[in-house]
Order: structure tokens, then sequence, then C-alpha cells
């Protein structure tokens, strides 16, 4: 009876362990796909606060323009029978944003808009030559008068305004044309001009056939007479007789060559309220933190293939063309035609997102940059921060939006 028994408790224990091991394999978080990846973020893009499509936009975008550009509301109800009602149209919006602006970007153009504190008395050289580049940067070689203007206005018309500052890098083509170029020079002309650049050849056309016969005589006599021909080397009229000879021995052609080089250089923009698109959960905005934000942005096929995506996936993309309702709750309140007569202008509307998400299936979520057209994955990279900053003019506790 003992035996039996404990047999039974031993299987009722191999089956609780086989339990939790089912439990614990069933636990385990698998890494997320590519499509699981771009299922989310589309999510995201269509619960989020703001997007060129968001339901809100006509109240925040289009009605505020109104005001400040003075353009005349729809008359509705019983007003609009009224031949006595009033069509006056109040520019006091315009007047009170632009009076704001003009007092307070003094405070912006003055020399030091930022600057390094020193650490100590030996830091206080290089700090001073830090703070005197990064404002000069600033001001006069990434447009930031331009950019204070814009983000003041924007969240004075539209409650929250935004900036994007990152590292923009594209890949810039020229071609050269060189005509009678020996056989030998053409090696040189291939040559690259910086670690960031190809050559290659696009067309070659043989314009001159080589005259050897000089370039043999030449050859032939020095095998004869070794020491005779040192000495003729020695003689400068000899010695450019000679090399005019080996010259007129190559083929001469007409080459065109295309360069591309990669270039990058920091880049600082506003960034129309519209087109950024927050979680719903947010509850500030300062955007450094956000769990998901995106920029929607619609940019022509060639541009995207200047930043490094795959020519044949972008020249698969479909032409962004601007729907009735995007119409109606746009910013100039007409419709756009984005439709271009060639495939390497064509317009596409891609979103490039940030979320903050465990990708990889270790259980904590990273920062991720992820650019998506529809439901096309254009890059999945990992990345360190948000390089969008929020703002508004008034905070309201709590909440994303502004007042």
């Amino acid at each position: 009876m003992n035996a039996v028994v404990k047999q039974n408790m031993r299987v009722e224990e191999d089956a609780a362990v086989e339990d939790l091991e089912a439990q614990g394999e069933a636990e385990v978080i698998q890494p997320m796909t590519d499509d699981e990846l771009v299922n989310y973020c589309t999510d995201e893009i269509s619960r989020g606060i703001g997007g060129s499509v968001a339901s809100d936009n006509d109240a925040d975008i289009s009605v505020p323009l109104d005001y400040y550009f003075g353009r005349r509301p729809a008359l509705t109800g019983s007003k609009a029978k009224d031949p006595n009602a009033s069509r006056f149209v109040s520019m006091d919006v315009m007047n009170g944003v632009e009076a704001t602006v003009a007092e307070i970007m003094p405070t912006f153009t003055t020399d030091m808009i930022a600057f390094y504190e020193p650490e100590d008395e030996r830091d206080e050289d290089q700090a001073r030559m830090e703070s005197e580049l990064v404002n000069y940067l600033f001001m006069e070689e990434y447009g930031g008068y331009e950019l204070l203007v814009t983000a003041l206005k924007d969240s004075f018309l539209h409650r929250n305004c935004t900036a994007k500052a990152y590292w923009d890098e594209r890949a810039y083509v020229e071609y050269e044309t060189f005509e009678n170029v020996p056989e030998l020079a053409l090696q040189m002309i291939l040559q690259p001009e910086s670690e960031m650049q190809s050559v290659e050849v696009v067309e070659q056309e043989m314009v001159e056939e080589g005259n050897t016969m000089q370039a043999d005589m030449i050859n032939a006599a020095q095998m004869a007479d070794p020491e005779a021909a040192d000495m003729a080397m020695q003689d400068p009229q000899s010695m450019q007789e000679i090399q005019a000879a080996m010259l007129a021995a190559q083929d001469k052609y007409t080459v065109k060559v295309k360069r591309t080089t990669v270039t990058g250089k920091p880049v600082c923009k506003s960034v129309a309220p519209e087109h950024i698109i927050v979680s719903g959960d947010h509850d500030t905005p300062v955007l450094h933190d956000v769990r998901f934000v995106a920029h929607e942005d619609i940019v022509t096929a060639s541009s995207l293939i200047e930043q490094g995506f795959d020519p044949d996936i972008i020249n698969k993309l479909p032409e962004y063309n601007q729907s009735i309702e995007e119409s109606s709750r746009s910013r100039s309140q007409e419709e756009i035609d984005y439709s271009s007569s060639h495939k390497s202008t064509k317009m596409i509307r891609v979103h490039e997102c940030y979320p903050l998400i465990d990708f990889d299936g270790d259980g904590i979520a990273e920062r991720r940059k992820v650019v998506i057209c529809d439901t096309t994955l254009l890059s999945n990279d990992e990345w360190k921060s948000v390089p969008l900053v929020g703002g508004t003019a008034i905070i309201v506790p709590h909440k994303y939006k502004g007042v």
C-alpha cells in the first residue's frame, strides 16, 4: 500500500513539474516580427493625438488660422437668413500674436541664447568658445530665428509647437565629363575624392586610337643599347619626346562619370503641429520620455532614396493623394494636387515613428526609430533619443495639449 501511494505521489509531482515547465515556456517573451512592429505603429498612429486626419484638426488648425488671416466664417442657422447680420471680421488674433512675438523675440536675438557653464577655472575659455560656436551655428547656419518665430506662432495659434533637431545624412550625385583622356589616366579619374564617395563610369567612348609605332621603336632602342637610352632620358628635350611618344601610343577616351557622395549635417527645423502624432496617454508637452511619437511627412521618392532607402522598394510605394477629409481639415483649406508626372518626384507619405517598445524580447522597452509607409516597413533601428522638442504657451497640468 505504501509503495502504491508513493508511486501515485511521484506521478503527481512529475505532472506538476511538467505543468510548471509548460507555464514557464508559455511566459517566455518572444522578439517582435517586422509585421507586428508595423501593426503596432499603425495602431498608435490611428489612436494618437494629432496627425493630418485627426478629428480635432478643424478646431486646432483651420479655425485658428481663419481668425488669424481674417477669413469670414460661415454663417449658419438663423444668422445666415438675416440680411442685417454683420459681415465684419476682426483682426485681433493676428494683432495679438504678432505683437506678442515682437515682444518676446528680442530675448532670443542676443549674442548668447544658450551658454555652457565651465566646470572650473581651467574650463572657462573652452566653455566660452563652445557657447559662441553653438550660438553662431544655431542662428546663422540652422535658421534659428525662423525656427523660433514659427514655434512661437504655432504655440499661440495651435496650442502646441514642435521642433526637430537631427543629423541629416544624404547621398548627393554629380556628373563629370572628361574628353581625350589617355587610357592610363582613367584610373586617376575613377579615384574617390573622399571616404564617403563612390565613382562609376556611366558612359565611355574611344575617340582616338593610339599610335604604337614610335613607342615600339623607343622600347626596341632601350633594349638594344640601355646605356644610350639612360643618357637620352637625362636630356630634357629627349625626355619630352619620349613622353609625347608614349602618350600618343595610348588610346584616348571621352568618359562620363557619376560621383555619389554621402554627406551629413545637423538640421533644426519647426514641424507643423498637425504632422506630430503623440500617444493618447501622454500627459506633458515634453516629448523626450513619450511612449510613442511619430512625425508624419510628405516627401518625394528621390528624397527617400537620397536618405539611403532601397530604390526598388521606394518606386513601388503608393503615391500620396490628399483625401476629401484631409482637405477639409488642412492648413490651407484647399485641395492640393500632390501628383507628379515622374516617378522620381512622386509624393509619398511616410511616418517616422519613435516607439518605446520591447522589440528584442528581453522584457525591457527600448527606443527605436521605425519608418513606415502605409504597411511597408522602410527601416527599423535602435535609437538613443527622440529628436523632437515639444512646447506650449500655457501648460495644462497633466495634459499634452496646452491652451
